[in-house]
């Protein structure tokens, strides 16, 4: 809970579930600048929504990573 009384998050030890799509693009100039990567490297883009216990909206996320400095697990429900 938080401080105002209400549930902030699903109960410890609950996973729910985050959608997030994988793509990939080549680095526009801006990018390139902040990423410190020549303007048409490879970037891994990641993006999702972050949602409450409840299925609410928290955050939409965009990543932008360097396609030479990233690494993601993916564990698969059988």
């Amino acid at each position: 809970m938080n401080g105002e009384g209400r549930d902030v998050g699903p109960p410890s030890g609950t996973k729910v579930p985050t959608p997030r799509s994988f793509s990939a693009d080549a680095a526009t100039a801006e990018y390139a600048r902040w990423l410190e990567i020549q303007t048409g490297a490879s970037l891994l883009i990641v993006t999702g929504v972050n949602t409450d216990a409840e299925g609410n909206d928290l955050a939409h996320i965009q990543h932008h990573t360097r396609a030479d400095r990233a690494e993601y697990v993916v564990n698969l429900l059988v």
